[in-house]
């Protein structure tokens, strides 16, 4: 239906562990309205595609090392209100079609060459195939190579709600 992406994004030397995060539709959030204020708004059949993106500041990055990346999905059982004839039911472990609630999106390189800034692309996308609500995590750890030699040990996360309708 739609080609999502997930975009992280991270300083490597910030103080916090928290990701700058955004999932974007043909350029535009994809947060829910209605119903689904406050959430992401997937659509059944999206495809998500993941963007990892290291920075520094101070222009000291070298390489990142992704040593893994996941997303975790936790089910939020049916309202009547989104669905009478489930509700109180819980949706499949993951909106993503896998059957179970951490899915494993590989590991790579972010390769800086002496620039401010490196990119990682997920080897695996993902399909919207389940219909429900969860919450999602989505965590990543990381060796960071600064230019001086250094090498660092992180981990970087984020964790909001995100639902799976028909579009409608």
């Amino acid at each position: 239906m739609r080609d999502v992406i997930l975009t992280a994004t991270f300083d490597i030397d910030q103080d916090s562990q928290l990701l700058r995060w955004s999932f974007t539709a043909d350029g535009k959030p994809i947060s829910g309205q209605g119903v689904e204020t406050g959430l992401l708004a997937f659509k059944l059949g999206d495809n998500l595609t993941v963007v990892v993106q290291a920075r520094s500041e101070f222009g000291r990055l070298k390489q990142v090392d992704i040593q893994s990346c996941n997303l975790i999905t936790m089910p939020r059982a049916f309202t009547k209100r989104e669905n009478p004839e489930r509700a109180g039911e819980f949706p499949e472990p993951s909106p993503f079609g896998d059957q179970y609630a951490v899915v494993d999106l590989g590991n790579g390189i972010c390769d800086a060459s002496g620039a401010s800034s490196a990119i990682w692309h997920a080897p695996r996308e993902l399909t919207c195939d389940n219909l429900g609500r969860w919450e999602l995590s989505f965590i990543i750890t990381t060796n960071i190579i600064y230019t001086d030699g250094e090498v660092e040990r992180r981990v970087f996360a984020f964790d909001p709600e995100c639902d799976v309708g028909t579009g409608l």
